[in-house]
């Protein structure tokens, strides 16, 4: 076992004794929600949208004419049949455009 003291580590050689103290953190505590909350959760979740710049902080830019695929696993419990659509625009477009994404895999 080794434990760095100010840092975390002590070597110990067969047969040391050391004693540690230690104090406890308060738990962590969940909030449970009622039913009527439960329901209106969401219950889908949109993860790995590509292009992505910087994790998603920044938007995907293209040139004029060039072609983008994106892509976006969509995730959700129980056996509902999911659909997705990208909103997209230009930059000096002041109206979103609509195009319904296909699955590519079960």
């Amino acid at each position: 076992m080794r434990l760095r003291p100010g840092r975390g580590v002590v070597t110990l050689a067969p047969g040391d004794v050391r004693v540690l103290w230690a104090t406890t953190t308060a738990p962590v505590r969940c909030v449970p929600l009622d039913v009527i909350e439960a329901v209106a959760a969401p219950r889908i979740a949109i993860e790995a949208v590509r292009p992505s710049v910087n994790e998603g902080r920044f938007p995907a830019k293209r040139l004029v004419g060039e072609m983008v695929e994106v892509s976006a696993d969509l995730i959700a419990d129980g056996h509902d049949r999911l659909a997705a659509v990208l909103l997209w625009r230009a930059e000096d477009e002041p109206d979103w455009r609509e195009a319904p994404m296909t699955p590519i895999g079960k």
